[in-house]
């Protein structure tokens, strides 16, 4: 009996000592075939997806997202009348421009995770929403029709999910009006616009940032910016730290609101403010670095604590914060300059309306 029972667990444990090789033999099997698989740069992978038929990364959509932060160029019009859209990436002290295997027909009126919207030049007032990269679009409702010096557009991505176009206008009588769509309904919604003369310009685009949308309301000498809680709608007025000049800008930066201002001959500050309820700014730092005064701020980085500036002749610029010291962008063969107003923020991204 005693030498049955021995020997069953001897047999136990040989069932388990396999049984425990195998698992390590897999394991390491799938080690290889992970190995095996060569490291693609998001260069690399962008150019793929863009090349790609639609089908393709209409599969593709829910197992793969691509953001790569880059200066969405204003369309160029081709031979066929239609216009190639362009993209500028900045990185690595470089600056390359791509384009997309896709064409529209007209100017980019906003932008929001990967998803454009752009005029429609065959039906007058009629916009377009469309992903660049996936080339999926689709006709957006007609909404008040005024001449592109009078408006602003603003996409941005709801918390309850979606996404909102925001158009401001002004009339004749210099009143600024506002209208909502929700993208995926079939009508714009009217809501109560900013208070009579805030607003006095629609050169720069709109920024968003924490929960809102911010305007710069004039083209030099702002004491304010106008914000636009998106949850509510509502439309309030902040106070800047100081007033606000040609050379200077409002950006999105690590989830706030950053202030770029040119303090002196040769300094830049940034300022933050974290939330629109507060309404308190606080300085961060300072770049006190060369000859800057005539460099405008263009965006930070998402994934270094990098800023690029713009120098009036086209000129790219990036400050890093870690050494502090300020670089020239290499401009590589078939890279335009970029000029003032010509450029939108943008990500690359397999994002739809529709999800």
């Amino acid at each position: 009996m005693a030498e049955k029972t021995c020997k069953s667990m001897s047999l136990l444990k040989l069932v388990e000592e396999r049984a425990s090789m195998k698992k390590k033999l897999d394991e390491q099997k799938q080690k290889q075939q992970l190995d095996s698989v060569p490291y693609l740069p998001k260069d690399c992978v962008s150019n793929i997806l863009i090349r790609l038929p639609i089908e393709s990364l209409q599969r593709s959509r829910f197992v793969f997202e691509l953001k790569s932060v880059h200066m969405l160029l204003q369309p160029l019009v081709n031979p066929t009348f239609k216009y190639a859209i362009k993209f500028m990436v900045l990185e690595v002290g470089k600056s390359t421009t791509r384009d997309y295997n896709a064409t529209c027909m007209g100017r980019i009126r906003a932008s929001c995770d990967g998803l454009i919207v752009v005029d429609n030049t065959l039906e007058k007032g009629e916009l377009v929403i469309m992903n660049p990269v996936t080339r999926e679009l689709n006709l957006l409702p007609l909404g008040t029709l005024y001449p592109p010096h009078d408006e602003s557009f603003a996409l941005v991505c709801c918390n309850a999910g979606g996404y909102k176009l925001v158009h401001l206008f002004r009339d004749e009588s210099q009143f600024i009006g506002c209208e909502v769509l929700k993208i995926g309904e079939k009508s714009w919604r009217d809501i109560d616009g900013p208070s009579f003369g805030l607003i006095k310009w629609f050169g720069y685009d709109p920024v968003f940032a924490i929960g809102a949308l911010h305007w710069v309301p004039e083209v030099d000498h702002s004491e304010y910016i106008v914000t636009m809680t998106i949850d509510d709608e509502k439309f309030h007025k902040i106070m800047l730290p100081k007033t606000s000049r040609f050379n200077d800008r409002i950006m999105e930066a690590y989830e706030r609101l950053c202030f770029v201002t040119h303090e002196e001959m040769n300094e830049i500050s940034i300022w933050v403010l974290g939330s629109v309820s507060e309404e308190a700014w606080t300085k961060t730092y300072t770049i006190a670095v060369g000859c800057i005064r005539d460099l405008i701020p263009l965006y930070f980085l998402r994934f270094k604590w990098e800023l690029y500036f713009l120098d009036k002749d086209g000129s790219v610029f990036c400050f890093d914060f870690e050494d502090q010291h300020m670089k020239k962008v290499t401009t590589t063969e078939g890279c335009f300059k970029l000029a003032y107003g010509e450029y939108t923020l943008h990500v690359n991204s397999l994002v739809s309306w529709r999800t």
